[in-house]
């Protein structure tokens, strides 16, 4: 009975300081592993008068007579103190590496001095924005694609696939043969989920990872997946051709590779483009990217 006549009270003060007393809301959005503060503002209001209460959701964090009741993951991180600013109070709640599991309603109540009445209710949500998860991939195997469909009897290329986790940022998914970004043959994304086929050359080792559109990748960031566990000796260039190969070697390459190209837009759309229209856009982009090296 006893614990019953406590949930009852529980509740009343719940709906009570939920819908009785209007509690000003401000949402505030940051990164996972960055520090947050939230700030409550009080006016008129004398930092030694009062006692205050700090709930995440439901839970209460911090109770009235100043005790704390924080979980293993949140001890050491989550701290609140007020201080006087003119004739205001200030409440400021700080959480040091914020996680995804740090999300939700952040509810400050001042009490008086007694904690027997309630005297303003703030609230602040707090959103956090985390990457993808890492990106593992594997070999197609033939029955799943023919790479022969596309390529006839070329044996340089072979074609991988990638999943990851999606997170809240906009994201995506990077490969590399030796500083050269891989063309992906396609790429899905949904509200969980990241995948993507990429073509990929067969005796290169392959380098991928997911990757947000605010924060570009290169190889030697990109290591998240490694075909092979040898080191690799990574340069900071923006990613291009291997630089080994001369200007007449990338041109063949790239006339046989959009002549692969051509044959892949008439086996998906049944439409037959000239490979010179291809080879022509193909030997602009090398000339303007030699002149531009040079």
């Amino acid at each position: 009975m006893e614990s019953l006549r406590n949930l009852l009270s529980w509740l009343v003060i719940s709906v009570y300081l939920t819908h009785v007393i209007p509690a000003k809301s401000i949402r505030l959005s940051f990164t996972e592993g960055q520090d947050a503060l939230a700030e409550y503002t009080f006016p008129d209001i004398n930092h030694n008068d009062v006692s205050l209460e700090i709930r995440k959701g439901s839970n209460i964090l911090f109770d009235k007579n100043g005790e704390e009741h924080l979980n293993a993951q949140q001890a050491n991180r989550i701290k609140v103190s007020k201080e006087a600013r003119g004739e205001d109070t200030v409440v400021r709640l700080s959480i040091t590496n914020i996680t995804r599991e740090d999300e939700s309603a952040y509810l400050c109540v001042l009490y008086d001095m007694h904690g027997t009445t309630v005297l303003e209710t703030q609230s602040h949500y707090i959103s956090i924005d985390f990457p993808p998860g890492p990106a593992t991939c594997g070999s197609v195997a033939p029955s799943d694609f023919s790479i022969q469909n596309y390529l006839g009897s070329d044996e340089t290329w072979t074609v991988i696939n990638c999943h990851a986790t999606m997170g809240t940022q906009s994201a995506y998914i990077a490969c590399f043969n030796s500083d050269l970004r891989l063309p992906p043959l396609n790429m899905n994304i949904n509200r969980t989920h990241l995948s993507g086929m990429f073509w990929t050359k067969k005796d290169q080792p392959v380098f991928c990872c997911s990757a947000t559109f605010e924060n570009g990748v290169d190889m030697c960031t990109c290591m998240e997946y490694k075909s092979h566990s040898k080191e690799v000796l990574c340069s900071s260039s923006p990613p291009t051709q291997p630089s080994s190969l001369q200007y007449n070697d990338m041109q063949t390459s790239l006339e046989k590779q959009l002549q692969h190209i051509s044959s892949l837009v008439k086996a998906i759309l049944g439409v037959t483009v000239p490979t010179m229209v291809f080879t022509t856009v193909g030997t602009c982009v090398f000339a303007c990217r030699r002149l531009c090296k040079d």
